[in-house]
């Protein structure tokens, strides 16, 4: 809650991805302050109900709104900033209120400083947010100088590079989310795609099967199949993407099923399999 309330009344190091690090007890000075802090808001709710209504509206619509994903219950993502965009309504009511009991009977020059200075600020800081946005590699590239401890922003820098065939940087930063977090299935697969591509297939396979052996991962036994069908071993690559259609109707495991039975000359399931590709994925171009 600490950290929303920082975000929206102080939008700086913002980022997509935040790390948290959690402590076992509320005896530290954080958790603290956000236990009175918290405490705080609700008294200012409760005494400002009968004279200043729009004050305790916009606290208690603040608290409520939160409570859909941000409660006692357990979740993966413990902060994500979008999760500020309802409950920001009732900060704003509640703001705008304060600002306009206290502007009421100023000078003009008080008044002008408040009501354009303050959005001329925020327009400032929203250009400049976006222009990290340009690109994913810019993107994530801030994620990683802001959490330098997070490797899901390594990876997912790395997969960019990837994606951009930008071997030697994606190497490097997919390795470095797998020192942060060894058996990270996601940079596990990654890193096998990485190796692949640059034609080192004994490690790729390493790779692709630390993450079945980790979670049966299902990019990797589509990536397992691919590597077999490409060898012409199809009982190899037929029993992979079998693996894989057990967790998920997954568009790829159905294209993959359909070059193996095209490359059997067995049309009639080709098609059909081609068909599910294309049912589950509308815009894959099919080769």
């Amino acid at each position: 809650m600490l950290h929303y309330l920082q975000v929206f009344s102080f939008p700086v190091n913002q980022t997509l991805d935040p790390t948290v690090y959690f402590n076992d007890s509320l005896w530290h000075i954080k958790e603290l302050f956000g236990v009175i802090l918290v405490l705080l808001l609700a008294v200012i709710a409760i005494i400002s109900w009968k004279k200043h209504k729009p004050i305790s509206f916009g606290i208690w619509w603040f608290f409520a709104t939160h409570m859909l994903e941000s409660s006692i219950i357990p979740i993966d993502d413990p902060i994500v900033e979008h999760r500020m965009y309802l409950p920001s309504i009732g900060l704003i009511i509640a703001i705008s209120y304060v600002f306009w009991k206290l502007l009421v009977g100023q000078k003009k020059v008080i008044r002008a400083f408040f009501i354009i200075g303050i959005p001329v600020v925020l327009i400032a800081t929203t250009v400049y947010r976006n222009t990290i946005w340009k690109s994913d590699i810019t993107l994530w590239t801030s994620e990683v100088e802001k959490n330098p401890d997070n490797h899901r922003a390594y990876n997912n820098l790395g997969y960019c590079y990837l994606e951009d065939n930008q071997l030697d940087s994606a190497y490097r930063n997919i390795k470095k989310a797998l020192e942060l977090k060894p058996g990270f299935v996601y940079g596990l697969n990654n890193m096998g795609e990485v190796l692949m591509k640059k034609g080192d297939t004994v490690r790729a396979m390493y790779f692709f099967n630390s993450a079945i052996e980790k979670n049966n991962y299902l990019y990797s036994l589509n990536n397992m199949a691919l590597y077999y069908y490409s060898i012409g071993n199809f009982e190899k690559a037929q029993y992979y993407v079998s693996k894989s259609l057990l967790l998920e109707d997954f568009y790829q495991s159905f294209y993959i099923q359909y070059l193996i039975f095209k490359s059997q000359k067995d049309n009639e399931q080709a098609v059909i399999y081609q068909d599910l590709a294309k049912q589950k994925n509308p815009d894959f171009i099919m080769h």
